[in-house]
């Protein structure tokens, strides 16, 4: 420690420190820590807000979370939240915070049941008890809204894209002291492909080495998945070989294809360039968005490929936009579909903030006559709307200099009606 001062200039707080120690006895922990300075800690302990403990993680140690999380739905700051505030409450705080476990912990899959029920029940009856008569399912819920939900990802689903993420780190070399001693002293110098799950080894460990199979969607693999127990002895390469070693005197050296995998492998090989040493090292490539290969990590895109799709909706460019709740009105979608001319494509916008602005008003108008039992005349509520309307238009800017387009205020007055 003392050189490490040295060398960086940085010095360590001894009230602020702890050692944790395995494998050692009581003798030599007291003389340890006496000699450093610094207390002895003890498991389990909290860094970061995470619990840390060299047991598996429990149903006790998970528990404080939920507390929190239900506590945060239950708070009085959100019980008077519209419905996309809730949305937003569950997409950005909740599912924010189980993310940020999920990405150091593989958790289990009660605890993503229980995270979905408690935010089920905040959007559809304001507590986290039941969601029972909610008019969608949770499973409809959690779709992009392309494709008619309401762009919530599921937690249980997501939860795949950090575990195949720990496997792009690993091999990819983060520069983390992870990687080295996972490969040292778990896998034993060996190579991740060749390891087979055991329960010697930890939860994460395990869950990246049940990613083998689908690892093939995403990385240029080690031939050894395709070929089989025979690949070595097919192609005549040791099973650890990497790349590099398939080649003799600036040629690919295999033996003769004498299967349709090989003769694959050959044409394959065709096109690719011979690896050499001044080319630096084997790396490897994860999918990208066009399908192709490229040197990083994408979680969106993982995502798309693992997620279950569902088919498109027609009115998502309708109901969803810039900034808005959704909305559905059936004769609203047809005539943004039938607007045309040079200005079609900002009236459509009008139209969608009219949408809204109407929605917003019938909602407050049925609270009014529930609650407090007033009701409004039909040529107010009609002024209401088209006062609110020019006031959300007016705020927005206008067009470029560049370009003499109508405001979209301008755009507004074409779509007027007698009680404007």
């Amino acid at each position: 420690m003392t050189n490490f001062k040295e060398w960086s200039g940085l010095d360590t707080n001894e009230a602020k420190s702890e050692i944790f120690y395995g494998g050692y006895s009581d003798a030599q922990v007291s003389e340890l820590s006496s000699l450093s300075g610094f207390r002895r800690g003890e498991f389990p302990t909290r860094y970061l807000g995470l619990p840390l403990s060299p047991k598996k993680i429990s149903a006790a140690t998970l528990q404080p979370f939920i507390d929190r999380i239900t506590a945060k739905l239950h708070s009085w700051t959100v019980k008077f939240l519209s419905f996309a505030g809730k949305v937003t409450m569950i997409y950005s705080v909740i599912y924010g915070m189980v993310n940020f476990w999920s990405s150091v912990f593989v958790l289990p899959k009660w605890f993503y049941a229980k995270i979905d029920s408690l935010c089920s029940g905040f959007l559809w009856k304001n507590s986290t008890t039941s969601a029972a008569g909610a008019r969608v399912s949770w499973e409809n819920i959690c779709r992009p809204k392309q494709e008619g939900g309401l762009g919530i990802r599921r937690l249980e689903e997501f939860e795949k894209v950090f575990r195949l993420k720990r496997v792009w780190l690993f091999f990819y070399g983060s520069g983390s002291l992870w990687v080295p001693w996972l490969a040292n002293n778990r896998f034993g110098g060996r190579s991740f492909w060749i390891i087979n799950d055991s329960p010697r080894f930890s939860t994460t460990v395990r869950s990246m080495l049940q990613l083998k199979q689908e690892l093939q969607l995403f990385l240029r693999c080690p031939l050894h998945l395709i070929f089989g127990s025979s690949g070595p002895r097919a192609l005549r390469i040791p099973l650890n070989a990497t790349v590099s070693q398939a080649v003799s005197n600036g040629n690919w050296n295999l033996p003769p294809a004498r299967s349709a995998l090989a003769v694959t492998l050959h044409i394959i090989l065709l096109t690719t360039p011979v690896p050499n040493a001044a080319a630096g090292s084997d790396v490897y490539l994860w999918r990208n968005q066009t399908g192709g290969f490229g040197p990083s990590f994408s979680s969106r895109n993982t995502w798309e490929r693992i997620r279950n799709h569902s088919p498109l909706v027609t009115w998502h460019p309708v109901v969803w936009y810039m900034t808005t709740t959704p909305a559905s009105l059936s004769d609203m979608v047809e005539k943004c579909e039938q607007i045309q001319g040079p200005h079609a494509r900002r009236a459509v916008v009008v139209l969608k903030f009219l949408n809204q602005v109407i929605i917003y008003s019938l909602w407050r108008e049925r609270n009014a006559r529930i609650f407090r039992g007033v009701s409004t005349q039909q040529e107010v509520f009609f002024r209401g709307v088209d006062r609110a309307l020019r006031d959300r238009l007016l705020s927005l800017s206008r067009p470029s200099t560049t370009q003499p387009l109508p405001s979209l205020l301008e755009l507004y007055f074409w779509f007027l009606s007698p009680f404007s």
